[in-house]
This record gives C-alpha cells, sequence and structure tokens, in this order.
C-alpha cells in the first residue's frame, strides 16, 4: 500500500492527521510532501494551524473531499 492509499483510508474512516501522528502510525516522515501529491490528484485537503500547551505550531491536515467530490465523514482527532 502507498502512502497516499494509506492516508486516502485514514481520511475515509474520518480522521485528520499531524506529522507526528504520520510518522507515529504509518512511518509517514514525509506527510507535507504526500498532502501534495494528493491534492495534485484532485484531493481537497486543509492545513490547520494548531498550538501545543507549550506553544510550539503544527500543521494538522483535514480532508474535505475525495477525488471524485465525494464529501468525507465528519472529522474526529
Amino acid at each position: 500500500m502507498t502512502h497516499a492509499q494509506t492516508l486516502a483510508a485514514h481520511f475515509n474512516s474520518g480522521l485528520t492527521i499531524s506529522q507526528m501522528e504520520a510518522t507515529g502510525l504509518y512511518r509517514m516522515p514525509q506527510l507535507p510532501r504526500v498532502i501534495f501529491d494528493m491534492k495534485k490528484q484532485g484531493w481537497s485537503i486543509t492545513t490547520e494551524i494548531r498550538q501545543t500547551l507549550t506553544g510550539r505550531n503544527y500543521a494538522r491536515y483535514i480532508a474535505e473531499k475525495d477525488p471524485q467530490g465525494r464529501m468525507m465523514p465528519a472529522s474526529h482527532d
């Protein structure tokens, strides 16, 4: 399974993802690159900048639509 397929299954489960989660869950060190490629394939994915309790910023990726225009399940994280 490719990283994009793994991430598609993750998003289809209604989940969002951060770099730390992608690395820990799927050993995916290049999440922004995979997101970029998925967007080129037609995925609608937004990036939300969040802040940890210690004040560090990080990106959380949220899929809204797949390449066929189907809405993703309501996200929960």
